[in-house]
């Protein structure tokens, strides 16, 4: 899979390889790449999504691998944001990332 040549076309995959699966506390979400929306890019169950999220993934279509960072001013909130950890650019309609060591 290449990237998708516009955020239109961005978008529409990313909506459509997300995805929610199972019932309870065996529920688990399935998020596509950040930089080219291909399916699977991290799947975890839903307790278990910060500690995945910190960890990250590799995309297995466009190489790309990225994490999140968590910040917590307080302890009910919480922000994080995108860093990119390795893998070729991104594409030019996406918003700047930080690229960071892994």
């Amino acid at each position: 899979m290449s990237d998708p040549e516009t955020l239109e076309d961005y978008n529409r995959l990313f909506t459509a390889n997300t995805g929610f699966h199972g019932f309870g506390l065996e529920t688990e979400i399935d998020m596509p790449c950040p930089f080219c929306a291909a399916p699977h890019w991290l799947r975890t169950r839903v307790v278990a999504t910060e500690r995945a999220m910190k960890r990250g993934a590799t995309c297995k279509e466009c190489g790309r691998s990225a994490r999140f960072v968590f910040d917590i001013d307080q302890p009910t909130a919480k922000q994080f944001h995108l860093v990119q950890t390795g893998g070729p650019d991104i594409p030019a309609y996406l918003p700047p990332i930080e690229r960071v060591s892994p």
